[in-house]
C-alpha cells in the first residue's frame, strides 16, 4: 500500500536503492539535476507522484510492487498485490447490520494486531471517528489505560473550527479513561521548523505536517503509535469523493431528463455544471494548486517542458486503467493507489520517523482494506453522508453529535498562519534574488501572486493559500539541497 518508501537508481550498471533520497545523493558521480515533469507535478499536487522523484534519474518503487535487477539487463517492476474495487455484490447485499458488524470485527482484530508490541503503544487522538474508534477499539481490548495523544492550537483554535476537535477528544479520552496528553502549537512554530520538516521528506513536499508536530510529543512517552489513516480514502470524504456521484448523475441527466437523478442535489446544481467537464478526470483536476495555465505563465518560458505529458493528459491515461465502473468507486480506486502513498502515507512516514516514532494503522490492515473496497458506493456515500457504514459502525460507541459532525482534518489552520503572520518571510523567501538562484520561476508571476494574496481584505480561499506555500516549500528545499 506503500506505507514505506523505496528509491533507486542505475548507474554504470549498478543498481543503488535507499529507503531516503539523501542516501543516494552520496554515490561517486551523482548529479544532482532536478527532474522538470516532477517538478511540473509537485505544482499540480503538492507532492512529487511514483515513481518520480525531484531528482533526474532517481525513481521511486510504486506500491505493491516488486523490482527485479539483473546485470546487463533494463529493470524489470511487476505489481505483485491490488485493492480490488469492483463491486462485489454479494457483500454489497447484505444488510446494514450485516455489513456493520462485519466491519467492526475486522478493526476490532485490526486493533489487537497493532497492539502488539514490545514497548507500550500509543493513540493519535484528533477527535474525528477515525482515530476515536481506534481508541475505543483498544480500550476496551486492554487492561491497562492507553495513551492518547492531541494536537491543539492556541487562540486560533476556534477561529479555524478547531474547538470541536479539541472538545470531542477529550471527551473520548475521558469516556475511555486514557493517559491523555495535549500539545498547543502557536503560528511561529510553523515557519521555525519548515527546514527540519523538508529535511525529512528531501525533495519538495507541501502536504500535512501536523503529524511532525504530534509526533514529537508521542515520541516522548512511547515509540509505537495507532493512527486513522486510511480511512478518507477507504470510505469516501473529500470534496473529489463527494462529486463524483453528483457530477455523474448530472450528465446522465442531461442526456435522459430524469429529475430522480438530480433531487438529491438540487441547490447545488450550478457550481456542478461550473466544475463539470467531458471526462472525470478533466474535473478532478480543478482540485489542483496550479491549473495548467498558471503553471504555464508561472514556470521560466525558457524552460523546455515539451518532452512530456500534461497532468490531464496522464489523469486520463490513469483513469482508463482503474477497474471499477462506479464514479465514486473509480476516484477512491484512482486515490488509494495515488493521493494515499504518494501524500498521506509519505507525510505520516517520514514526519513521524523524525522522531523515531512508528505509526500504524487500523483501516490499512490488508483484511479491512480488502472488506471494504469491493462495496457499493451507496455503503461510502450516501445522500451526501461520507463515510456512511463507518458511522453506522462509530455509532456503537460515539453520539450521532459527534459522529455526524462536520469534517475538520487533521491539519494545521495553515490559511489563518500564512494569512496573518507570514507575509514578511513570503516575501523574503520568495524574493526575486531568491528566484534567481534556480531561474525556474517567473519573478513577476509569483510577486503578483504575492501581492494578490496579502492585498485582499478577507483570507483568500485556501487554494490561493496552497499556491504561495507550494512556492515557499519548495524554495527551501532548493535552498537545502541545491545550494
Amino acid at each position: 500500500m506503500g506505507k514505506k518508501p523505496l528509491y533507486y537508481f542505475e548507474q554504470n550498471g549498478s543498481l543503488y536503492f535507499a529507503s531516503e533520497i539523501k542516501s543516494l545523493l552520496t554515490i561517486p558521480g551523482f548529479q544532482r539535476r532536478i527532474n522538470l515533469e516532477a517538478l511540473d507535478a509537485y505544482l499540480s499536487y503538492k507532492h512529487i507522484p511514483h515513481p518520480f522523484s525531484i531528482f533526474e534519474g532517481v525513481y521511486s518503487l510504486p506500491p505493491a510492487h516488486k523490482l527485479i535487477f539483473r546485470q546487463g539487463e533494463p529493470v524489470q517492476i511487476s505489481r505483485y498485490w491490488s485493492p480490488q474495487f469492483v463491486e462485489d455484490s454479494e457483500r454489497s447485499a447484505q444488510s446494514e447490520d450485516e455489513l456493520v458488524q462485519g466491519l467492526l470485527e475486522l478493526l476490532k482484530r485490526g486493533v489487537e494486531k497493532r497492539l502488539m508490541s514490545d514497548v507500550p503503544v500509543g493513540f493519535f487522538l484528533s477527535g474525528g471517528i477515525d482515530s476515536s474508534l481506534s481508541t475505543a477499539l483498544a480500550a476496551e481490548n486492554s487492561s491497562q489505560p492507553i495513551k492518547t495523544f492531541t494536537l491543539t492550537y492556541g487562540e486560533k483554535a476556534t477561529t479555524d473550527g478547531k474547538e470541536q476537535d479539541r472538545k470531542w477528544s477529550r471527551w473520548v479520552a475521558q469516556k475511555y479513561k486514557t493517559e491523555h496528553h495535549e500539545e498547543s502549537l502557536e503560528v511561529k512554530d510553523f515557519p521555525e521548523n519548515i527546514i527540519k520538516i523538508l529535511s525529512c521528506f528531501d525533495e519538495p513536499f507541501c502536504g500535512t505536517t501536523s503529524t511532525y508536530f504530534l509526533s514529537s510529543l508521542i515520541a516522548k512517552h512511547v515509540k509505537v503509535a495507532v493512527s486513522g489513516d486510511g480511512a478518507d480514502e477507504l470510505f469516501g470524504s473529500y470534496l473529489s469523493h463527494r462529486l463524483a456521484s453528483p457530477i455523474a448523475n448530472l450528465k446522465k441527466f442531461d442526456e435522459t431528463g430524469d429529475l430522480d437523478l438530480i433531487r438529491p442535489f438540487e441547490k447545488d446544481l450550478s457550481y456542478l455544471h461550473k466544475i463539470a467537464e467531458n471526462t472525470q478526470p478533466d474535473w478532478r483536476k480543478k482540485l489542483f494548486v496550479f491549473s495548467e495555465a498558471e503553471k504555464k505563465s508561472l514556470l521560466n518560458s525558457s524552460l523546455d517542458t515539451s518532452g512530456f505529458k500534461s497532468i490531464s493528459q496522464k489523469l486520463k491515461l490513469e483513469f482508463a486503467k482503474l477497474q471499477s465502473t462506479e464514479p465514486l468507486n473509480r476516484i477512491l480506486e484512482w486515490e488509494f493507489n495515488s493521493f494515499l502513498p504518494d501524500q498521506v502515507l509519505t507525510y505520516v512516514d517520514r514526519l513521524s520517523m523524525a522522531h523515531s516514532l512508528e505509526v500504524r494503522s487500523v483501516f490499512l490492515d490488508t483484511d479491512v482494506v480488502n472488506y471494504v473496497t469491493p462495496l457499493s458506493s451507496d455503503h461510502k456515500i450516501r445522500n451526501g453522508e461520507t463515510k456512511y457504514l463507518l458511522k453506522k459502525a462509530a455509532l456503537k460507541y460515539f453520539p450521532e453529535e459527534m459522529v455526524f459532525r462536520g469534517k475538520e482534518g487533521f491539519v494545521l489552520p495553515v490559511n489563518r498562519w500564512v494569512y496573518d503572520s507570514m507575509e514578511k518571510y513570503a516575501r523574503d523567501t520568495l524574493s526575486k534574488s531568491n528566484l534567481n538562484r534556480h531561474g525556474l520561476f517567473d519573478g513577476d508571476a509569483v510577486s503578483n501572486l504575492i501581492d494578490q494574496l496579502y492585498k485582499s481584505e478577507k483570507q483568500p480561499h485556501h487554494t490561493e493559500i496552497n499556491k504561495l506555500l507550494s512556492l515557499i516549500m519548495f524554495q527551501e528545499w532548493y535552498g537545502l539541497y541545491m545550494s
